[in-house]
């Protein structure tokens, strides 16, 4: 069993950080702050600088101004893939404008994710599994999230989604089946939660 930790929408409010045990990455999945605030900052720089575990993040709406900085300090896959386990890769989509009040179209995102196919292609192995961390949830019924964000799960399809942006859904899981197999796409809102991965069998 494998454990990552994740949350989203922290809007300078650090996530407490549960029993750590077996936990091999935080991921987070966008709007560090309230858009730039001096507080929220030095506020999620403090719980970045205690994580014990390698953290990846994805840019949201109000990530933006100084907050970029945050992501200097941290993994930032947002349009890319990085791997945190030797059968196991986490994808990013993610997206950021000039003010916190700037939200993408889906002319915005569909770059973003042709990235993330571009390098799966280059990294991805036949034994991978992946996870798709994005700040911006899938269009699906009850979500009213973007269609290229959809289109990208049909097409890589990952074993889990960790999303945010719509605080509505916050703390709630959905199951989706775009392809076929189901997918379980994660909203684990800014308190976070743990995620458990089966460790996958290995053939002779």
């Amino acid at each position: 069993m494998r454990i990552i930790a994740g949350c989203a929408d922290s809007h300078g409010r650090p996530p407490e950080l549960p029993p750590m045990d077996g936990v091999i990455a935080w991921l987070h999945g966008g709007d560090i702050c309230r858009g730039y605030n001096a507080d929220d900052l030095a506020r999620m720089t403090a719980w970045q600088r205690s994580l014990p575990v390698p953290l990846l993040a994805v840019r949201g709406n109000h990530d933006v101004g100084r907050v970029r900085e945050w992501f200097l300090r941290c993994e930032d896959i947002t349009g890319g893939v990085r791997r945190i386990a030797d059968d196991l890769l986490v994808a990013g989509v993610g997206w950021a404008g000039e003010k916190h009040y700037e939200l993408p179209a889906e002319g915005d995102l569909r770059p973003v994710c042709d990235q993330v196919r571009r390098q799966l292609l280059r990294l991805q192995t036949v034994r991978d599994r992946l996870i798709l961390l994005t700040h911006y949830p899938p269009a699906y019924p009850g979500c009213d999230g973007h269609r290229c964000i959809l289109d990208l799960i049909e097409q890589i399809r990952p074993i889990m989604v960790v999303t945010g942006h719509l605080h509505g859904l916050a703390g709630t899981q959905a199951q989706i089946a775009p392809s076929g197999s189901v997918i379980v796409v994660h909203h684990p809102g800014l308190h976070g939660k743990a995620l458990r991965i089966g460790v996958r069998a290995q053939t002779r």
